[in-house]
């Protein structure tokens, strides 16, 4: 399926992908027992799914692209449109392969499609935990952030809230936050820092597939020249040799070092730099966004 595949929601109209979402992390969610016990159920739904030819039996199918901090989304559509919340049944599983190997679980998610002006559930988990995607494809794929359903309470339109449960892959971030930065380290063989640095991490995340993911995502996030495309594709060539060169330093050191984020901030800075030299003003307006400017 292409990186640009969508689904829509039955009756709805609405054309939904699980974008790159938010760079900003979430904090560890407090959970009451009513949502320890939906996590616990989560976790026993997501073992079914260890072995990603389980999924496929099972209805879900990948969409979209592997993102850095989330990983690959398989989809259910039934369980996606359904309306239901059971943690038995979740609507996305997210896998990540690593060295080449087979599909690694990371995790399940929950989705729920709302109608204008309706909120998320009420329970058991809070309502804040939820992000939404309501947008076309190709608008998803440049939010820097979902906005959290109750920001978006009262909205006019359609939308699905969307509610991740790390479930195999530790997340400090905590268990319902959107993205996981531990991702990266982990597809790279090194560990994460003491403290999450998103930059740090989207920096690691050159490398190991990220060359292809940030490449087309810079390409479709606006039109460039040929000089342009060309541009940024040296500018990917060279951030993931950086990237790739810093993990080999970090995986030498010995499993027990503790990786730079300095290191690793500095790549992804580097590699903006280089971006913005290498297109027209116009074109950095609309790519600057991505870059993460609030994490500065």
């Amino acid at each position: 399926m292409s990186r640009r595949a969508r689904w829509t929601a039955a009756g709805a109209g609405l054309l939904v992908l699980a974008g790159p979402g938010g760079l900003r992390a979430q904090g560890p969610q407090p959970l009451d027992s009513a949502g320890l016990a939906f996590v616990e159920a989560a976790r026993e739904a997501a073992s079914r799914y260890r072995d990603v030819a389980a999924a496929r039996l099972n209805g879900y199918r990948r969409i979209g692209p592997d993102f850095p901090g989330m990983g690959e989304h398989w989809i259910n559509l039934s369980a996606a449109v359904s309306g239901a919340l059971d943690p038995a049944v979740p609507a996305i599983l997210s896998y990540a392969a690593r060295n080449g190997g087979a599909p690694v679980l990371l995790g399940v998610a929950y989705a729920v499609p709302l109608g204008p002006g309706e909120e998320p559930p009420a329970g058991p988990l809070d309502p804040g935990v939820w992000h939404d995607h309501s947008r076309t494809v190709d608008e998803e794929l440049l939010l820097i952030s979902h906005p959290t359903s109750m920001d978006r309470a009262g909205s006019k339109g359609h939308r699905v809230a969307v509610v991740h449960v790390w479930t195999e892959l530790p997340n400090r971030d905590g268990v319902l936050a959107q993205h996981n930065w531990s991702l990266p380290y982990w597809r790279a063989g090194i560990p994460p820092p003491v403290r999450a640095h998103v930059r740090a991490a989207r920096g690691v995340s050159l490398a190991h597939g990220g060359r292809a993911f940030y490449r087309d995502l810079l390409r479709d996030a606006a039109e460039l020249s040929p000089a342009e495309r060309e541009a940024v594709d040296k500018a990917v060539d060279r951030a993931a040799a950086a990237a790739e060169d810093a993990i080999e330093r970090h995986r030498a050191a010995g499993p027990d070092a503790a990786s730079d984020p300095v290191e690793f901030e500095r790549i992804w800075e580097a590699f903006w730099g280089d971006i913005r030299a290498g297109v027209s003003a116009a074109a950095w307006a609309r790519l600057v966004e991505l870059s993460d400017p609030r994490e500065r």
